[in-house]
């Protein structure tokens, strides 16, 4: 994730790569909205954390030739990600990453990438998931440079407070 702050420039803006896990209310990350996918530091709101229960996906995406904004750039990322998270594809479609097949096309923070290599790997006691909600409407971060969903604060405030009714009566919230 590029988070706003030192390193190199992005954006007219000093930037430095950082982990997910090191994300902190009130740093700016390089986001974006489903809208435009137009490049934004978004603010951080809230980092949630859980240990991993589902398979995980490694995807290794490269640079689609002519696709890139910045002449002459070699992307190449590797990403590891739970299998039900969720990838805007260039031809606006949202997929899981259980549902992404080598040759899909990936927005990226440089323009377009396609995947090379996917692969489904398992979960180990160490894994954690995170998801970063944003204040506003960004709901996509980059992640190395691939843009994935993150949680609006528009969308986490309509989850809050919901109840669903569970069996035997007892409510639960969602």
């Amino acid at each position: 994730m590029l988070v706003r702050s030192g390193g190199s420039k992005y954006l007219g803006m000093q930037v430095k790569q950082t982990a997910i896990a090191n994300a902190m209310p009130g740093q700016r990350l390089l986001g974006a909205t489903s809208e435009n996918h137009k490049p934004i530091f978004g603010v951080v709101k809230e980092v949630r954390a859980s240990p991993a229960s589902v398979p995980y996906v490694t995807i290794t995406v490269v640079a689609m030739k002519g696709a890139n904004k910045e002449k002459n750039h070699t992307l190449k990322d590797v990403l590891r990600v739970t299998e039900f998270h969720t990838f805007p594809k260039c031809n606006g479609a949202t997929f899981p990453a259980l549902r992404l097949e080598v040759g899909d096309c990936l927005l990226t923070v440089h323009g377009r990438a396609e995947i090379a290599t996917i692969q489904r790997t398992p979960v180990t006691k160490q894994d954690r998931t995170y998801t970063n909600v944003f204040e506003g409407k960004t709901d996509l971060v980059a992640v190395g440079s691939v843009f994935t969903h993150a949680l609006s604060q528009h969308a986490a405030e309509g989850r809050v407070g919901k109840e669903v009714k569970k069996k035997g009566g007892v409510k639960k919230a969602v």
